[in-house]
């Protein structure tokens, strides 16, 4: 299995697994730093318009390069290593 970390999202991967990590403000998930193509298979997805990227949530769904899972880090106010530790374990 292929898994890999892009932290900018830069560009489109093709992997097995593509995990992103967000945040939210105020309540709104952040995706300013998505590639278009990672925005619009996320706002395609039937659970997207529930996820908020509050803190320990996740949401997995199918793009064309593979199979996307997206960690909520919580509050960007509030984001630390702790928190991130926390998300990964």
């Amino acid at each position: 299995m292929k898994l890999q970390l892009n932290l900018g999202m830069a560009s489109a991967t093709k992997a097995d697994y593509i995990v992103v990590a967000t945040h939210s403000n105020d309540g709104k998930l952040t995706k300013s730093n998505w590639s278009k193509e990672l925005k619009e298979a996320f706002d395609s997805c039937h659970l997207a318009k529930d996820f908020d990227g509050s803190k320990g949530s996740n949401l997995t769904f199918d793009m064309e390069n593979g199979r996307v899972l997206v960690l909520g880090l919580g509050d960007k106010k509030l984001y630390n290593s702790e928190s991130v530790r926390n998300v990964a374990a």
